[in-house]
């Protein structure tokens, strides 16, 4: 989720799809198998659909939403203040742990707890492009970009190395993360 554009009263809601989500779905598909796909896509579903209802409920319609190679971008209006911003960062985290709460049983269920949880979890990490960071900065004040990109950094290098020590794909979003904290500019 983001706070990138605001929406004008009178102009059409906009769904963006990139060519780096297509992508990132094929990978998935392929690598992960299609049921992983689904799981993955119902647990981000219920993630985004949590975002949603925050901002609805503070009446902040969004102007558009993005999927791209990074997943889904909300952009709305900015938040009026540090809480409701807290408030929508965590309401995705949120509506994926509620959806661990469903009891288990049959395997596809039991794939997309697991898909949801490993989602809320990571989304959870004080990185300034996940739902933890922009809980962070807005506790701590979006001051200082360049310490965030350093914050980033060394929480990617650190992601990296535990996925390298054995927490598996964590590895991957390590670098992910750290790449990120290099290329992409920071809000001021």
């Amino acid at each position: 989720m983001s706070n990138e554009k605001s929406r004008i009263p009178g102009t059409p809601f906009r769904l963006e799809i990139t060519g780096g989500f297509l992508l990132l779905l094929s990978f998935t598909g392929f690598f992960c198998g299609y049921a992983t796909l689904l799981a993955a896509g119902i647990a981000v579903t219920v993630h985004e659909l949590g975002h949603l209802t925050a901002l609805l409920l503070q009446d902040c319609i969004p102007a558009s939403i993005r999927l791209d190679a990074s997943g889904a971008c909300i952009c709305c209006v900015p938040a009026e203040n540090r809480w409701a911003e807290v408030l929508r960062a965590l309401s995705g985290p949120a509506a994926g742990l509620l959806l661990c709460l469903l009891p288990a049983g049959e395997p596809m269920l039991e794939l997309t707890r697991r898909a949801s949880l490993m989602l809320s979890l990571i989304n959870l990490l004080p990185v300034s492009i996940m739902d933890g960071g922009r809980v962070l900065y807005a506790l701590a004040g979006s001051g200082r970009p360049k310490l965030r990109k350093w914050v980033d950094f060394g929480l990617g290098l650190a992601v990296m190395a535990a996925g390298y020590l054995g927490a598996g794909s964590l590895g991957w979003y390590g670098l992910w993360v750290t790449i990120r904290s290099i290329t992409v500019p920071q809000p001021d």
